[in-house]
């Protein structure tokens, strides 16, 4: 989990250039940037999120809670 956390920061430090980026603390991007994040984390994990999910992932934490779950279900299903 540590090392999908790292990922993901390292991914909004670097697209969007917020610095401090705390686990629940609310990430300040505009809509635009959060579709694009979220089209960022779909093709990078190879995921899919529906709107209704996108909607509150506002936090690092709940970024990266989502990615985990989307991530699990796959190699369940693979199983």
């Amino acid at each position: 989990m540590k090392k999908l956390i790292n990922i993901i920061k390292k991914i909004i430090t670097n697209k969007f250039k917020i610095k401090d980026i705390k686990k629940k603390k609310k990430i300040n991007i505009d809509s635009l940037e959060k579709i694009e994040l979220i089209m960022i984390l779909e093709e990078k994990f190879n995921i899919e999120i529906e709107d209704y999910e996108a909607k509150n992932l506002n936090t690092l934490k709940k970024i990266t809670k989502l990615v985990f779950k989307k991530i699990n279900k796959i190699s369940h299903e693979k199983k």
